[in-house]
């Protein structure tokens, strides 16, 4: 067989160059989206639901953990995309559920939800709080009680997180020895007990706290604040959002005095009213630690970029 002589790299024609691009409204609620004509790339900012806060009363308790955000390629498959808005957690302890885009009947990209905060169960002994998913943190939890796992990178092909660090804490034999290490590269932080928890990277999510230090949306414990779109620990206020600017949105505040965490897109609830119910989470979210009810983790949202 005569496979011939290679001539050379031609100079071809520059094709494909993007000059624009459209942006849906904010979708709060589950729908297909058609794809334009002559579509060339496709983004989808994502946000998962936050986990509910816990409910305990007359002990401390940990809030929910914040959905998780991102940014994803999706592929022009030449079919409409399915966009399913995650949950949040809807009553004390409830994990959120993650927010997805599908087409042709693949996931393309997903993120969230955040793990249930938690204290104690009916019969006083401390329970686990959820894990994280998908870019999720950790549900908090107090201090004799393990916080949750954060969550893996979200699916998809991640252009941006909230969560971009290259590294991670790492436990090196005991519980109160640390390792800032590359070896946890796209790894969800590990949920504490009464020690420091585990930061996510590269979108993974942060584990929850028990009773000390919070990081990147992990679910805050007992007595602490929230941070990055967290719910709130017993008495304290949620995580704010507002130093989070993306695509033209800037990230909302976060409740007070068991307030949930301020979503993207959405305020967290404040706490404490006279029914002694902790704050909801704000679009992705989690609800903040109540006396009597634990707040509700805010709902996921999306929004979809087209580039011509």
């Amino acid at each position: 067989m005569n496979f011939g002589t290679f001539q050379g790299a031609g100079t071809g024609a520059l094709g494909g160059s993007i000059t624009r691009y459209t942006q849906t409204p904010l979708i709060t609620t589950s729908q297909t989206i058609p794809v334009p004509n002559g579509v060339q790339r496709i983004e989808a900012l994502l946000v998962g639901g936050g986990g509910a806060g816990a409910s305990q009363q007359n002990s401390g308790s940990g809030g929910g953990g914040f959905g998780g955000a991102a940014i994803i390629e999706i592929p022009i498959t030449g079919q409409s995309l399915q966009v399913v808005i995650g949950a949040g957690g809807a009553s004390a302890f409830a994990d959120g559920s993650p927010t997805y885009i599908s087409s042709a009947g693949t996931i393309y990209g997903l993120v969230g939800g955040g793990g249930g905060g938690n204290g104690y169960d009916g019969g006083g002994n401390a329970t686990f709080s959820g894990a994280g998913r998908a870019g999720g943190g950790g549900g908090g939890n107090d201090s004799t009680g393990y916080g949750g796992w954060g969550g893996a990178p979200p699916i998809g092909n991640i252009l941006w997180t909230t969560s971009t660090q290259t590294g991670r804490w790492l436990l090196t034999g005991s519980a109160s020895s640390f390792l800032w290490s590359a070896a946890g590269v796209g790894a969800g932080g590990w949920g504490s007990k009464g020690t420091r928890p585990g930061s996510g990277s590269l979108g993974g999510g942060a584990g929850g706290a028990s009773n000390t230090v919070v990081f990147d949306g992990g679910g805050a414990a007992s007595g602490q604040a929230g941070v990055l779109g967290s719910g709130g620990g017993y008495g304290q206020n949620g995580g704010s959002m507002s130093s989070i600017s993306i695509w033209g949105y800037t990230g909302r505040a976060a409740g007070t005095q068991a307030g949930g965490g301020g979503g993207l897109f959405g305020v967290g609830g404040d706490g404490f009213s006279p029914n002694g119910q902790a704050g909801a989470g704000g679009l992705g979210g989690g609800g903040g630690s109540g006396w009597v009810v634990g707040g509700i983790g805010g709902n996921g949202a999306a929004v979809v970029r087209f580039y011509f």
